[in-house]
């Protein structure tokens, strides 16, 4: 399946706000299910054929969706895991100049996206291993 980001909207056919059941019903998919942590009050589905991992909130609505490196995943006309870690650095530099960088990777707030790679200090041109997608407040919960 093919996932087109839109920022702040969707990645996709998954819409951030729906419903656990209406995620289901666009994916091909049956999930396998757990909870990432023992205090998540949700479980995470995660579609494996599709490398989607879909995150949940109360009152059982889609907050966030993360994509494996095997997911066909699009933002602004580019197929992200096609690009290294420097390219993607570049494209999002030039439409966000606020990127928030950290040990593994960066996050655009201005677009709702993260962008994992862990090996990036070490080699700017590695390979991307996740990017998140994701609604505003995401990560200013307490």
């Amino acid at each position: 399946m093919r996932f087109v980001i839109k920022p702040y909207r969707s990645a996709g056919k998954i819409k951030l706000g729906s419903t656990i059941t209406e995620v289901k019903n666009v994916m091909k998919t049956k999930p396998e299910t757990f909870k990432k942590t023992e205090s998540d009050e949700y479980e995470t589905d995660f579609f494996r054929e599709d490398q989607v991992f879909v995150y949940y909130k109360h009152p059982g609505v889609c907050e966030a969706v993360e994509f494996g490196s095997d997911a066909k995943v699009f933002l602004f006309d580019k197929n992200v895991f096609k690009l290294n870690f420097g390219q993607m650095k570049e494209i999002m530099q030039k439409k966000d100049r606020s990127l928030e960088f950290d040990d593994s990777g960066f996050i655009s707030y201005k677009f709702g996206v993260g962008i994992y790679a862990p090996d990036y200090r070490e080699d700017n041109n590695c390979r991307i291993e996740s990017v998140i997608v994701f609604e505003k407040n995401y990560y200013n919960k307490k």
